[in-house]
């Protein structure tokens, strides 16, 4: 995959995550386990936030041809942003409620806010359910989730986080 910037794909989600995580209880990246696979995905007791993380701007230009982008009821995400490397993504080729993070030397900076869509999709209770499944499945004791960080590693790596005081729930 092209890069920009000098910033790789998987640095983009790693910094993707770190920003959900300030405001997000669950944070899922690159799972499997829907139609979309989200590069990063928060979820918090009231809505959730995608994040498409894109390096190159061939990779954004492609991205806007999936058919769950085209058809935005479809698509993950209640606000859904773009990251990339300043350059790569112009404000005035965003989708229309879609907001824009760049990649900066000192995190990730909020160039435009999302606007809000009204409720979420089944694809996005779908994943959460393939991960819950799954961590359910790494605790040997069966005790339910009691971890504070798992990572799942398929074809994909594919990581979920869970924030210290929901981990005895």
């Amino acid at each position: 995959e092209e890069e920009g910037e000098g910033m790789t794909h998987a640095e983009l989600v790693t910094l993707a995550a770190a920003w959900l995580r300030k405001k997000h209880r669950v944070v899922i990246t690159e799972m499997v386990g829907s139609v979309e696979i989200p590069d990063a995905i928060g979820f918090n007791g009231t809505n959730s936030t995608l994040i498409e993380c894109k390096a190159s701007r061939v990779d954004f230009l492609r991205d806007g041809k999936k058919w769950f982008r085209r058809q935005g009821p479809f698509g993950m995400g209640q606000e859904r942003y773009y990251l990339a490397p300043p350059g790569i993504i112009e404000l005035d080729e965003l989708p229309g409620d879609w907001g824009l993070l760049e990649a900066t030397p000192r995190g990730v900076r909020k160039v435009q806010a999302a606007q809000p869509r009204e409720r979420a999709t089944h694809y996005e209770l779908s994943l959460l359910v393939t991960a819950l499944c799954r961590i359910g499945g790494a605790i040997p004791d069966g005790s339910g989730v009691s971890v504070k960080y798992y990572t799942y590693t398929t074809k994909n790596t594919a990581t979920l986080g869970v924030a210290a005081d929901e981990a005895k729930a």
